[in-house]
């Protein structure tokens, strides 16, 4: 077992000491450049103060490394990154940085994500064993060893000295599904925390569309947070925000073989044709798969060849008609499958409408591709704009995203 006694920001200490019970801190790092492997999940993260106060003044328990833009790092944490607004954490990066401010910049930094932090008063200030006046960032230590093993016991005794509202240090790990892995103590995971580690486990990608514009996706709980549900690495999944409102709202389920619903499924390609006042001429080819109501009703050709005959005649102005003909109710007059179903009409041999399909496909393509794209960017637009007016973000950087999403 280690632990790492990493330099840190004075500033940022007070700023959470004086925070309240945290259950979560971002220990971040100006720049995103070096990637941090000291600890294994678990094991014990400590904050000493820059020269000349060398001292440890409290930790936490390491979960997580990654790379986030400061915005989403701000969105994920707010005051847990250890300052008391976006503003003020840019301002430290360009400090570190050594940079003149710059605006318009989403700085990438370095996340390091820690549970149950821990903040000592002063009379509890520990000084560093075994440190060296040139060491910038930090330090690991064995803890089966000397002198890893005399600062194990230095923490752990002011630990158990005090209240804490998680497990005391060193107790033997309970059993409890509510934990990650068991190393030093088993931390729950917070709210940022479980969000931002949900993202990179499915790869900054929706798990549903394969969406990989940051802004627009959201971490879900498998099972609702407010039932029970719990900040747990495998009880995440990765969505779209629209989907994730659909999920939430129960028009989707869960199930091991991806996202299911009592509603009706329609896949990708297929024909939805609205029964409810069909003399509106509510007719479409789904452009992404989803559920709808039971008042749609899905169309698909046995055979793939049919797809381009049965989209012709399935919207064309003499179907819809015939539905309106055939609707039952004053106010709102629907259709149903069985009278859609009695329709007559012609067959041609199957080598034509094959070749119907061919013709019409590609057109149908072109539709859909553009549906996505403004689709895209419509979420891309409904969350950046919050941020750009209230000053988080910069034109500049709301163009970058876009760019990217649509590269």
């Amino acid at each position: 077992m280690n632990a790492f006694v990493a330099v840190t920001d004075r500033e940022w200490f007070e700023q959470l000491r004086l925070a309240g019970t945290l259950d979560e801190v971002n220990f971040w790092q100006p720049s995103a450049g070096g990637v941090f492997r000291s600890l294994a999940p678990g094991e014990l993260f400590l904050f000493k103060l820059h020269s000349p106060d060398h001292y440890i003044v409290g930790g936490g328990f390491f979960s997580h490394w990654t790379r986030l833009r400061i915005s989403l790092a701000w969105e994920a944490f707010e005051i847990k990154n250890g300052a008391g607004s976006l503003v003020e954490m840019r301002q430290r990066v360009e400090r570190y940085r050594r940079i003149k401010p710059s605006p318009h910049e989403d700085y990438e930094i370095g996340c390091v994500l820690l549970q149950q932090p821990f903040f000592f008063p002063r009379d509890d200030w520990l000084e560093v064993p075994a440190w060296h006046q040139n060491i910038v960032r930090g330090k690991a230590y064995d803890l089966t060893t000397e002198p890893g093993r005399s600062l194990w016991h230095e923490v752990t005794s002011r630990l158990r000295a005090r209240p804490l509202t998680q497990e005391a240090v060193g107790e033997p790990p309970v059993p409890s599904e509510r934990y990650g892995e068991p190393v030093l103590v088993r931390p729950r995971l917070g709210q940022g925390s479980f969000k931002v580690m949900v993202t990179d486990a499915y790869r900054r990608r929706c798990a549903v569309t394969g969406e990989k514009a940051l802004p627009v996706l959201q971490a879900a709980h498998i099972r609702p947070y407010g039932r029970g549900g719990e900040h747990r690495l495998d009880s995440g999944l990765l969505l779209r925000s629209d989907l994730h409102i659909l999920f939430d709202r129960g028009y989707v389920t869960v199930t091991a073989d991806g996202l299911e619903s009592d509603k009706f499924q329609f896949q990708r390609g297929e024909i939805l044709f609205g029964k409810l006042r069909p003399y509106f001429h509510k007719v479409g080819v789904a452009p992404v798969h989803g559920v709808c109501s039971t008042d749609i009703v899905v169309v698909a050709p046995r055979n793939r060849p049919w797809f381009g005959f049965v989209l012709g005649h399935v919207s064309s102005m003499e179907f819809v008609e015939y539905t309106d003909a055939t609707s039952t109710g004053t106010k709102m007059p629907r259709t149903s499958w069985a009278d859609m179903a009695r329709y007559e009409l012609a067959l041609p041999p199957e080598p034509v409408a094959a070749a119907f399909t061919a013709l019409v496909e590609p057109s149908v393509d072109r539709i859909i591709a553009g549906i996505q794209e403004s689709r895209t960017l419509a979420a891309l637009r409904d969350a950046l704009l919050q941020k750009l007016v209230s000053g988080e973000l910069r034109v500049r950087d709301a163009e970058r995203f876009a760019a990217e999403v649509t590269s």
